[in-house]
């Protein structure tokens, strides 16, 4: 019985010891870019330091990363993710307007950026003008337009859902200027903003209505248009192709 008694408590024990799940790396260099740069700038932001700053080697860094933009991509889809949590958290309010499940949405999002205000702000305020330096930035907002409208219950598919995505792109970098410099805690200014953007996109989009319906029936002429060519190119089962027209029969 002792001896039972002594393995349980090894075997316990053993289990008390166990090491707890490992973090992800790309969480740890993440946060370790998000402190580094307030102090660096964005430009001045080395990877060796990072890998210092982090503890993580470079070899981890570069086998999950090729380019710093890569790792600022990488938060970007975190944040999507947290943002994307908290809405689901807040459950579905199927009744609710478009408008206002964006606004919700977008303010949840928000939330999430509140604790890296400063990371952020080196950010935007140490790229470029040139297109290599905005073009991660820039790719990566519109991809997490696409995810915002698709936890509000709003995203649509074809030409119309491309227009949402940029036109929601707006709303959301003049949201962001707004946010960064206001220091209120409520963000009366911010919200004011928001709203402000939102009912102008919305009307903007219901004006697009008809440009766009007329531009998917004008892209299906093209396609079928298309298609009836293929068709008449292609020879018949079994048979040559059709001879160019004016050609003598042989």
């Amino acid at each position: 019985m002792a001896e039972k008694k002594s393995a349980a408590a090894s075997s316990g024990g053993s289990r008390r010891r166990r090491a707890p799940k490992a973090t992800d790396p790309r969480t740890t260099i993440v946060a370790a870019m998000l402190d580094l740069v307030v102090e660096t700038g964005w430009r001045q932001l080395g990877l060796a330091e990072l890998s210092r700053r982090s503890g993580v080697p470079l070899a981890t860094i570069r086998a999950h990363y090729a380019t710093k933009a890569d790792i600022l991509t990488d938060w970007m889809k975190q944040v999507d993710e947290q943002a994307l949590a908290r809405i689901a958290e807040e459950g579905d309010d199927a009744g609710a307007e478009p408008r206002d499940r964006l606004f919700e949405a977008i303010m949840a999002r928000l939330d999430v950026l509140t604790p890296h205000r400063a990371s952020l702000r080196a950010i935007l305020r140490d790229l470029g003008d040139t297109p290599t330096d905005w073009a991660p930035l820039a790719c990566g907002a519109l991809v997490s337009q696409r995810w915002i409208l698709a936890g509000a219950g709003a995203e649509s598919p074809g030409l119309h859902g491309a227009v949402k995505v940029a036109g929601l792109g707006f709303v959301y970098m003049r949201t962001l200027r707004v946010w960064l410099e206001e220091a209120d805690p409520g963000w009366p200014k911010t919200m004011a903003a928001l709203d402000e953007s939102l009912r102008r996109g919305e009307t903007a989009l219901r004006r697009a209505e008809v440009p766009m319906a007329l531009g998917r029936t004008f892209c299906s002429f093209v396609k079928a248009f298309r298609d009836e060519a293929r068709r008449r190119r292609r020879p018949a089962a079994g048979g040559s192709p059709p001879a160019p027209e004016g050609a003598e029969p042989s």
